[in-house]
């Protein structure tokens, strides 16, 4: 049978044709759409905010320089801020006496000595090689000077045990070597006490600060008398056989007047610009705290019954005292 002129593709291979036309199309149009959207993205319509990114776009020139100023601007005003804060930092800060540049300070250590302290006086050896020790190694500031004396009691008429007893003694002034100061502390030795609850601790700093040169402080120089003890101060009254009241006055007799009051020590360290620092044991703390907050200034730690922890003690107090305003830290 004939067939007539008109032809028809078969129907697989039109739609393959109908699936490459489409194909054409769909590659032609993202063609399109990469050359105009390029280092941009898609973004909704009538939207900036793009949801199909393909780079981002880098900042023109003036972008970047505007950018620049800002932060700019921004360590400036953080410089600025900084150097308000170094200018409103007091001359000593909170750990100056922890540092190899610190200002002049002055540490005068008056030990209680008394018989209670027999079983301590190892860990006080300790801690004035400790502190010698950081001082060498810079730890502590190149212009802190260390000082020890020592105290017991009044060697009383009539108590023979107490007869070698002693007020105050100085055994290394400030700014002793360091071999001079463990020379000192390998040489102490309790005494006695005498029977009495309490200690020559107040006629100590009286006698302390009147003694010159034997002490040693620094016209210049911050001033500490750093007092180690487990009892009390005796104090005016205390002796009711003395010859004549306490005057204030150092004078290096301990038997011609009665112990001095809190008032008469109060004002010897005022007059001598000397901060007291306490350390002391728990059961006396109160006695201390107390004289702290009637003074004005100072500070008071306490360590374990067995001193352990003397060091510790101490260096807190020094970063108390460096750190704030006497007045600010009165009973501290």
């Amino acid at each position: 049978m004939a067939t007539t002129g008109k032809r028809y593709l078969p129907g697989r291979r039109r739609g393959v044709a109908i699936v490459l036309l489409w194909l054409a199309f769909v590659a032609l149009f993202l063609l399109l759409a990469w050359i105009l959207l390029r280092g941009c993205g898609l973004a909704w319509p009538g939207s900036d905010r793009i949801f199909l990114s393909f780079c981002s776009a880098a900042a023109e020139p003036s972008e970047q320089l505007a950018d620049l100023r800002a932060a700019g601007q921004g360590l400036e005003h953080r410089l600025r801020d900084l150097q308000d804060q170094v200018r409103t930092v007091p001359s000593c800060s909170a750990d100056c006496a922890l540092v190899g540049d610190s200002g002049a300070i002055d540490l005068y250590f008056l030990q209680d000595l008394s018989a209670s302290f027999r079983d301590d006086l190892p860990n006080v050896k300790s801690m004035i090689d400790d502190l010698i020790s950081r001082r060498e190694a810079g730890e502590l500031g190149r212009n802190v000077a260390i000082g020890l004396g020592a105290f017991i009691d009044k060697p009383l008429p009539g108590d023979s045990a107490a007869r070698n007893d002693y007020v105050f003694r100085s055994f290394a002034r400030l700014g002793a070597s360091a071999d001079e100061l463990r020379k000192a502390a390998a040489g102490l030795q309790v005494g006695y006490g005498g029977t009495t609850a309490g200690e020559a601790q107040y006629e100590a700093i009286i006698e302390m600060l009147g003694a010159g040169a034997a002490v040693g402080f620094r016209p210049a120089a911050k001033r500490y008398v750093v007092l180690v003890t487990d009892a009390v101060a005796l104090v005016a009254g205390d002796w009711p056989d003395a010859p004549a009241p306490e005057d204030g006055i150092a004078d290096g007799d301990p038997l011609n007047e009665d112990y001095p009051s809190e008032g008469q020590v109060s004002a010897a360290l005022r007059a001598n610009d000397v901060t007291p620092i306490f350390i002391v044991t728990g059961p006396v703390e109160g006695f201390y705290r107390a004289f702290v907050e009637r003074h004005g200034s100072g500070y008071v730690e306490t360590i374990s019954s067995s001193s352990e922890n003397l060091t510790k003690s101490i260096f807190s107090s020094l970063v108390a005292a460096c750190g704030r305003q006497p007045d600010d830290a009165a009973g501290r």
